[in-house]
């Protein structure tokens, strides 16, 4: 698995003294020329391109978090442990594990 995007807190006031401190993710676009395009996904600002310096400016202010994609076969075992789980408790407890009906709306 390889690196999809970043994600960044900007705290509140940093823009403008009423902005609210947010999350906010970037990703390397599609950029077909030379230089690489990342995209700023901003639940406050929108979704706007940033160039490679404004990225380094970016990753200078604030911390960020690199979001990984997971090999295939670790996303696989992740999601079997549950139903192991299930299965291996069956016999201690003497029934079958249900699952646990959705609250009403």
């Amino acid at each position: 698995g390889g690196v999809l995007g970043l994600l960044l807190y900007e705290p509140a006031g940093q823009v403008s003294p009423d902005a609210p401190g947010h999350w906010a993710a970037v990703r390397r676009g599609p950029g077909a020329g030379r230089e690489p395009e990342f995209w700023r996904l901003d639940p406050v600002r929108g979704s706007f391109r940033i160039t490679p310096q404004e990225l380094e400016q970016l990753l200078v202010r604030y911390r960020a978090w690199r979001i990984v994609d997971r090999p295939e076969a670790l996303r696989a075992a992740r999601t079997a442990k549950p139903s192991v789980a299930r299965h291996e408790a069956e016999p201690l407890t003497g029934a079958r594990a249900e699952p646990v009906p959705a609250a009403p709306a």
